[in-house]
């Protein structure tokens, strides 16, 4: 996926931001965290790359949820207009939305051309794992969303 947005057509009535993250991922969790603390407005509702939604919503665009090392965000989803973001695209535009003092951050963040950022991005990707490990559910405790985030993940 060279593309950093994807265009497609009209589709079943989705949330209109939905963020797709490595449901394994210690750095994604933290950033759905992140999120989740500064998304006042609720814009985004979040699903694991794992996930049956991801390859439903992500298969029509031609991605394979295997090969993915991003986020990736999908806007405007079930409408003629719906497209994806990835790797430091996708990021950005998560923050910008996010209202001040992060749009601020996101408009800095826009400065470096998207060659760079996504440079720096995949180096982070490559060693995710490494750095800051991988979410296991099996026997161990994990942060549970609140009762009112619970319904944002699809």
């Amino acid at each position: 996926m060279n593309a950093e947005v994807i265009n497609m057509g009209n589709h079943a009535a989705l949330p209109e931001s939905i963020l797709f993250y490595d449901g394994e991922c210690g750095l994604c969790h933290g950033f759905v965290r992140f999120v989740l603390r500064w998304d006042a407005g609720a814009k985004f509702y979040f699903a694991p790359l794992q996930g049956e939604l991801a390859k439903k919503c992500l298969w029509r665009h031609g991605v394979d949820t295997a090969a993915l090392n991003s986020v990736v965000l999908m806007l405007d989803g079930g409408t003629p207009q719906e497209r994806l973001l990835v790797r430091s695209t996708a990021a950005v535009a998560v923050i910008a939305r996010l209202g001040q003092p992060m749009a601020t951050l996101a408009a800095m963040m826009k400065w470096f051309p998207s060659g760079l950022r996504d440079g720096v991005y995949g180096l982070v990707a490559r060693y995710r794992y490494k750095v800051f490990g991988k979410v296991r559910m099996e026997g161990e405790v994990c942060a549970l969303p609140s009762p009112a985030q619970r319904g944002r993940f699809l």
